[in-house]
C-alpha cells in the first residue's frame, strides 16, 4: 500500500537495475494519474515515444534551463481530465 504520492516524479531515462521507461510504466500502471517526468541526455525519438506510451508526460533533456524545467514540471502536475483525482 502506498503511503506517500509525489507531486511529480523526476526520472532518469537510464539507470543501473531498471530503465526511466519501465520505473515510468510501473509507477502509472499502480496510478495512471500520478506525474511523471523524464529527464534524458539523449535525443532519440524513439526513446522518448516509449516513455510517453509508458505515462510520461514530459521528456526532457538533461541540461534544460532552470525556467523551462521549473515550466515543465508545474505543466506536468496540471491535472488531466480522467486521469487525475
Amino acid at each position: 500500500m502506498r503511503r506517500e504520492r509525489p507531486d511529480v516524479v523526476l526520472m532518469d531515462m537510464r539507470m543501473p537495475k531498471l530503465d526511466g521507461i519501465e520505473a515510468t510504466r510501473r509507477i502509472t500502471e499502480v496510478d495512471a494519474g500520478q506525474a511523471v517526468v523524464i529527464l534524458s541526455a539523449f535525443d532519440d525519438v524513439q526513446m522518448i515515444e516509449s516513455a510517453r506510451r509508458a505515462g510520461a508526460r514530459a521528456c526532457l533533456k538533461k541540461g534544460i534551463a532552470l525556467p523551462d524545467l521549473v515550466r515543465e514540471i508545474r505543466r506536468a502536475q496540471a491535472p488531466r481530465p480522467g486521469l487525475d483525482v
